[in-house]
């Protein structure tokens, strides 16, 4: 079976300053998801699809070609046109997506390839004709996942003893409290208190082909109605899957990460460029990547 990496690559970069999706974080100019790319070509992806912004396709696209396993894998890109939220670069990638496929952020760096083979086996699993659907995310324990400094979002998984999604909700402004508790609120501004031991999505989706098709339903009925201000008014990827499993069109697995394997990193703000060009050099180091960028 063919399977297929999906990358959001069209945000705006806001908090952080500048366009972080294409900036070298490796110690050979690697962009974070010249990583991503690495673990799950290895995994056995064979097709990246990258969803951008128009004026910056070029650019991704000259980066790409100079990836040291280019030969191994087929490249696409889609035009996310309006960023209207994270449900609406998902729906943004439908022209290209015709398998089972995995959806995740191009500026995070997920683990190893263990993480990208455990999504593989999942991926290869899925019955496209199967009612309901069958997703599954990556779970990820909340406190590896907050930084240092600033604040971030994430979304909370909680989950049956089968590993069955019963709900997710999305945090904002998630941090540290001085006890050691993660603080947050949620889309209208309510407090939030969480322990840090949570396994929350990393925007790490496993989705079925049909995924495409009901998104495009949601998408349309979300252009129908009055749009709400701030975040509450966001077409949210999280929401949208929520939404799938609350309605029983979708059943959604958590498949937690193993503890060894559990080593992601993010860039959200730019106090977290330095922690995570340090993590990546000592990849490098422990000869785990070797080179990944070609030369110029």
């Amino acid at each position: 079976m063919h399977l297929t990496l999906v990358l959001l690559a069209a945000g705006r970069s806001t908090r952080y300053g500048g366009l972080k999706q294409l900036e070298a974080f490796g110690p050979g100019g690697e962009m974070i998801m010249d990583y991503t790319i690495a673990d799950a070509v290895e995994a056995g992806f064979t097709k990246v699809v990258l969803v951008v912004s128009a004026d910056h396709r070029d650019e991704f696209a000259a980066k790409l070609e100079l990836h040291a396993l280019r030969d191994r894998f087929q490249l696409a890109f889609t035009i996310q046109e309006e960023r209207l939220g994270t449900g609406d670069a998902a729906r943004s990638a439908a022209s290209e997506v015709n398998e089972p496929f995995a959806l995740l952020n191009s500026d995070d760096y997920y683990g190893n390839v263990n993480v990208f083979r455990q999504a593989a086996d999942f991926l290869s699993t899925v019955n496209p004709a199967e009612q309901p659907m069958k997703y599954a995310l990556l779970g990820y324990p909340l406190g590896e996942t907050i930084p240092a400094a600033g604040n971030v979002s994430r979304g909370i998984c909680t989950a049956d003893e089968s590993r069955t999604l019963s709900h997710l909700q999305e945090v904002y402004e998630l941090h540290r409290s001085e006890g050691g508790s993660v603080l947050g609120k949620d889309a209208t501004g309510n407090a939030v208190i969480l322990t840090g031991e949570e396994l929350c999505s990393m925007q790490f989706w496993l989705l079925a082909p049909g995924f495409m098709n009901e998104v495009e339903k949601d998408f349309q009925e979300y252009l129908a109605k009055p749009r709400l201000p701030g975040r509450a008014g966001e077409f949210l990827l999280t929401n949208v899957i929520e939404e799938h499993r609350a309605s029983g069109r979708a059943q959604i697995t958590v498949l937690p990460i193993a503890k060894a394997d559990c080593d992601w990193c993010g860039v959200t703000n730019p106090e977290d460029r330095v922690e995570v060009m340090a993590k990546l050099a000592k990849k490098h180091a422990e000869g785990m990547y070797g080179r990944l960028r070609l030369p110029c």
